[in-house]
């Protein structure tokens, strides 16, 4: 009786595989997965998930709908910043994609500008994601605006134009002075109270041979150091002061302001003290550089002034505190104010009011990655010129 109960039971089991080799099921052509396990995406952008390999019923669900939601048909929507993750549940099998949502952006080189009628500047417009950016005038009888952000003065005045992408709008003040000449070449007066220098601080290759720290000193120090290396951005300091530099001379001298550089390459092999040097033929002297720590949550800017011993004390603080107070608000960085030190050496051989300002620290991950990127160096470069400004205007 056992026998012939093991017979029959085989010969169910020899029916039953040579039915799944003839008639395969939808799920033994191909393996179920899902296109993608990870997807970004941008606030009001949507995008569709798929799930191959199945012909069962696929039920959606989101982990937090309040970042993105998700439809029957595997439709995802982002709706805040934030990550979630979306789950395709398939019988008793679940399969999951990682979604990050980003907020759209809109960044512009500059907030405000000053033409002469008949000349034309540029603004430069960047969004993410990729985006049109569109372009319009509040008066377009003081300036015009075209599709690429060319602004061009008509007629003595302020007025305001406006970018928009991605839903954000920005607005830049337009002001438009007359012309000091009838002559198509337009002259401007440099007053020699206003020359600046910029050093950015450092270079590619540090010089540890000595120099005096000042000409009171017998004490000695590297002619010139490396600088940092962001933590995130992986971009050295002597980059960054460079790109900053560069940046603040063209909006200087975009301002009336002649502008001197002790350089212009990370290639050279310039001290401290020829740096202070270059710097005592200008106006006033303002050294760019970033700022390290030990403890990677130090964030902030502060700027140094020549030491209190010293007769160029009181003018250094005033230039140092302008150059902060605007320099922060600005770029949103935290201001750490105004300090005076005695043991720099580009400061103590200045013989006019001179300043280095620490632009926020590339031990930090996130201000790192900030003071690193091309968009926000234009922002701070404005602000240091607002500085400036203020400086000069008090």
């Amino acid at each position: 009786m056992q026998h012939k109960f093991i017979k029959k039971l085989l010969t169910i089991l020899i029916v039953l595989s040579t039915m799944s080799i003839l008639f395969p099921t939808a799920d033994t052509y191909a393996a179920v997965k899902m296109n993608v396990s990870s997807k970004t995406l941008y606030v009001g952008n949507s995008t569709t998930l798929n799930v191959s390999g199945t012909k069962k019923k696929i039920t959606w669900s989101t982990s937090n709908k309040k970042i993105a939601t998700v439809t029957s048909k595997g439709k995802v929507t982002a709706k805040k910043k934030g990550g979630c993750t979306i789950t395709a549940k398939v019988g008793k099998k679940k399969y999951t994609c990682k979604v990050t949502v980003k907020n759209k952006t809109l960044t512009i080189n500059k907030s405000s500008v000053t033409i002469v009628v008949g000349k034309s500047t540029t603004i430069t417009a960047k969004t993410t994601p990729s985006a049109t950016v569109k372009w319009s005038t509040s008066n377009s009888k003081i300036a015009t605006v075209s599709s690429k952000g060319k602004i061009t003065g008509k007629k003595k005045g302020t007025c305001y134009v406006y970018a928009k992408g991605n839903g954000i709008t920005k607005k830049i003040t337009v002001k438009v002075t007359a012309s000091s000449t009838s002559s198509t070449t337009t002259t401007v007066k440099i007053s020699k109270d206003k020359v600046v220098c910029i050093n950015p601080g450092h270079q590619n290759k540090g010089d540890s041979s000595t120099e005096l720290n000042g000409p009171n000193s017998t004490v000695k120090k590297a002619k010139v150091t490396t600088g940092a290396t962001g933590v995130s951005s992986k971009i050295s300091e002597s980059s960054i002061n460079l790109a900053v530099g560069l940046k603040l001379k063209t909006e200087l001298e975009n301002r009336g302001y002649t502008v001197i550089m002790t350089r212009t390459t990370q290639d050279v092999n310039i001290s401290n003290k020829q740096r202070a040097e270059i710097g005592n033929k200008a106006s006033v002297c303002i050294s760019l550089h970033c700022d390290s720590s030990t403890n990677s949550s130090a964030v902030g800017a502060h700027t140094i002034c020549i030491d209190k011993s010293s007769s160029l004390y009181d003018t250094s603080y005033k230039l140092g505190l302008n150059v902060i107070n605007s320099y922060c608000t600005a770029t949103g960085i935290n201001s750490k104010g105004v300090v005076a030190r005695s043991d720099l050496t580009g400061l103590n051989w200045s013989t006019v009011p001179a300043i280095y300002i620490e632009m926020g620290f590339l031990s930090n991950p996130n201000e790192d990655l900030l003071i690193s990127s091309d968009s926000f160096q234009n922002t701070m470069a404005f602000g240091i010129a607002n500085g400036i400004d203020a400086y000069f205007n008090a």
